[in-house]
């Protein structure tokens, strides 16, 4: 999932904005953060235990991919315990309509299973 995301947004030149978080609750997650981010998408679903390591791992390696957009504050996973769904909201700065390269992330969420 990792290098699918890091795959993802290394090819968008004019990216603002990273965050990586999770939820329990889509709706109560878009109207949190629909002021910051332009968009939200929910990229895995699992036990709260493999969202969280998710979260944790994501966090970590998208910091060192993108330092300069990402926009976690904590160094790690936070928030709802319970949270069964791990998603990415994203900025993209369009100066003008013909740069409209959105990226394609996931249509279907993986879903995170123990090994």
């Amino acid at each position: 999932m990792y290098e699918e995301v890091r795959k993802c947004f290394s090819t968008v030149s004019n990216l603002e904005a990273l965050y990586v978080g999770k939820t329990d609750d889509t709706e109560y997650n878009e109207n949190r953060h629909k002021k910051e981010y332009a968009n939200i998408k929910i990229i895995a679903k699992g036990t709260p235990q493999l969202i969280s390591e998710g979260e944790d791992y994501l966090i970590k390696h998208l910091k060192n991919d993108f330092p300069c957009f990402i926009d976690n504050k904590n160094e790690g996973s936070a928030g709802n315990p319970d949270a069964n769904m791990l998603y990415i909201a994203w900025n993209i700065n369009y100066e003008n309509i013909n740069q409209v390269d959105e990226p394609e992330i996931f249509d279907n969420p993986y879903e995170l299973v123990k090994d």
